[in-house]
């Protein structure tokens, strides 16, 4: 099968859903490819070492992939020449178009001219828009306007949409008015042959509670309410905070914050470095729970992964499977936050923490055993 990728922003360095996949796909033998632009997405380029990319191909060993040279305007892309973009599209010979991100112009452009290629082409989407972060200035709700529009003329070619989890999906389905039939939910995944349980790097302290927390050190994690949570617990002082995150992009004011409220409760706070892959899977499995008390991450997956629970601030609508098997708990307010933390601690004593059972079940949620669920949305539209 060959599977063409449509994504404005594709770059080798920081591994997206979309990377794993093509690792798979071609694994099993499929053929990979990419069109997308010569511009960077500004958010990425503090953790990007090539922040330019140039026009023209670029192969790596799980995709061949073609950047067009385009304009930007309001932060949205524009490929400037569609005759090449029609060529491209046109030598590859598809399979599958697989979309990534429905709302712009590169995906829009590519359903308009697969439209006059006029050959059959499964056309799916992955759209991972999250209702809590929609903007709401004037050119957004413009934009959001033209592309609703543009849904309604060539919305019908999607054969499947897929989301991420509930929340994005109905965000998607209200947007666009799309057919519940269409739309299907296949959860983020992480890597296996980086992220296991290994009891060797395990913390042997049976009365030491390690809370870690990893991710980007921004207003919108909450780590303060992690850290009133820990203050409000009867044995805070056998509790170890681990935040790893700290980098040149960090937000220093934030930060400064944070630092102050640990010194005012005295607590036992650790602050690391952002840790690459190999490094965080050491971070997960010496620590004894994982809290994440602001928007979601896809590391709480990779922390399941390492066999240690989670513990979910309820952000958006249908986190239950990020935690159900035994591998967490949510939580809406800082009270039950304690509760839970305090339960955990109790766990750790007793020798209730059961991490292999965690690994174990987490499995399912392999970049390995999900590809095996992309490949039947696009074999069953053959």
């Amino acid at each position: 099968m060959r599977i063409l990728n449509i994504w404005n922003f594709f770059q080798p360095e920081l591994k997206y859903h979309v990377h794993f996949l093509s690792e798979c796909f071609t694994a099993e033998g499929h053929e990979v490819f990419f069109i997308s632009t010569d511009k960077s997405n500004k958010t990425w380029s503090p953790f990007l070492k090539n922040k330019k990319f140039k026009a023209g191909k670029e192969i790596y060993p799980y995709a061949t992939v073609y950047r067009l040279k385009c304009f930007e305007i309001f932060n949205k892309q524009i490929p400037l020449n569609w005759i090449k973009y029609y060529r491209l599209i046109k030598a590859i010979q598809p399979d599958v178009v697989h979309i990534l991100g429905i709302g712009n112009f590169l995906s829009w452009i590519c359903i308009f001219l697969l439209k006059i290629y006029n050959k059959k082409v499964i056309i799916v989407a992955n759209d991972h828009s999250n209702p809590n972060e929609a903007k709401e200035g004037f050119v957004a709700k413009n934009y959001k306007k033209f592309n609703q529009l543009l849904f309604t003329v060539y919305g019908h070619y999607y054969k499947c949409i897929i989301c991420p989890n509930l929340s994005s999906k109905k965000f998607i389905q209200n947007l666009y008015e799309v057919d519940e039939a269409r739309m299907k939910i296949i959860p983020l995944g992480y890597d296996d042959v980086t992220f296991y349980y290994d009891p060797a790097l395990k913390n042997s302290e049976r009365d030491k509670l390690i809370v870690s927390f990893a991710g980007k050190i921004e207003p919108r994690k909450k780590i303060e309410e992690l850290l009133y949570a820990v203050s409000e617990m009867k044995n805070k002082l056998n509790v170890i905070v681990r935040i790893a995150g700290i980098s040149n992009t960090v937000h220093r004011e934030y930060f400064n914050s944070l630092q102050k409220i640990g010194e005012t409760y005295s607590l036992n706070v650790e602050y690391l470095p952002l840790q690459q892959p190999n490094d965080l899977r050491k971070f997960y499995n010496f620590s004894d729970i994982a809290v994440f008390p602001g928007s979601i991450s896809i590391t709480t997956v990779e922390a399941n992964a390492c066999g240690i629970p989670i513990i979910l601030f309820q952000s958006i609508e249908g986190l239950e499977d990020r935690v159900e098997n035994g591998r967490g708990t949510l939580f809406t307010k800082r009270r039950e936050l304690v509760n839970c933390l305090e339960d955990f601690y109790l766990k750790k004593i007793d020798g209730k923490i059961y991490n292999t059972e965690i690994e174990s079940v987490t499995r399912d949620y392999s970049w390995k055993k999900l590809s095996k669920q992309y490949i039947q949305v696009y074999e069953s539209f053959k």
